[in-house]
């Protein structure tokens, strides 16, 4: 592998790591402020699957939006058969709402305001759902376990929010 590969899988890597850092962080928290740990692990995830999207831009894609989806077509059809690369518009759209959530936390950190849980479970919901699909899709089969571990965190963290019937 070169130090091409290399910067492309390991910064991929490292931001699922981020997340799934951040989702035990999150388990760990009472209320709906992030605590400053929290923000900057998430920050730390977001810059590094930046920078895996710079990488890929750069050392695999030549800037080509045309090859990303063609490498996009291709590896989703090796795993499903189905030759479509619009899983990249899902990206750019992850990528776009990562940085979002990134400055509400920190806003919500900053000003000590609650956050409306609706939205970031969401999103988390989201953004989990395009790693674990990234991971399949992209990653070495070694990695799904992660994956895995990422889904249960976050099922943990929707049980330990729903409150239990009667109480108050």
């Amino acid at each position: 592998m070169t130090i091409h590969e290399l910067a492309i899988v390991w910064t991929a890597r490292c931001a699922v790591l981020c997340m799934l850092f951040r989702f035990v962080l999150s388990l760990r928290r009472e209320g709906g402020i992030p605590a400053r740990p929290e923000c900057v692990v998430w920050t730390a995830g977001c810059l590094l699957f930046l920078l895996h999207v710079w990488a890929a831009f750069q050392f695999r894609h030549g800037w080509s939006h045309s090859d990303a989806y063609r490498h996009t077509a291709e590896q989703t059809a090796a795993l499903t058969g189905w030759h479509w690369g619009g899983g990249l518009y899902l990206n750019y759209l992850f990528t776009v709402l990562w940085v979002l959530d990134v400055a509400a936390d920190w806003r919500a950190y900053c000003i000590q305001q609650v956050r409306h849980q609706w939205f970031p479970t969401g999103l988390r919901w989201f953004l989990a759902f395009m790693m674990v699909n990234a991971t399949l899709v992209f990653g070495h089969s070694g990695w799904w376990v992660v994956a895995l571990l990422l889904v249960l965190l976050l099922l943990m963290l929707r049980r330990r929010r729903i409150p239990e019937p009667g109480s108050t």
